[in-house]
């Protein structure tokens, strides 16, 4: 199961959640939006699946973009 990372329309800009973290304000969506590809890229490299899930300003999804961990090579 991914972490899920999503990009909401706020009263006055734009919102980012993540799990049980604190909440992110910024005036654009880019911001947000890039912002959201940072938390879940940060996730990836953790070795966590995440999904970022960006809403348009009418709360319908408008895109989705999956972070996955690198696979794990084994030695010989």
């Amino acid at each position: 199961m991914s972490h899920i990372v999503s990009v909401e329309p706020a009263k006055d800009g734009w919102m980012v959640r993540s799990g049980e973290a604190p909440l992110l304000r910024f005036d654009t969506s880019a911001q947000a939006v890039w912002s959201a590809r940072k938390v879940g890229e940060s996730l990836a490299d953790a070795g966590v699946a995440a999904e970022i899930v960006i809403l348009d300003r009418d709360a319908r999804v408008a895109a989705r973009f999956v972070c996955q961990p690198a696979p794990q090579l084994e030695l010989a």
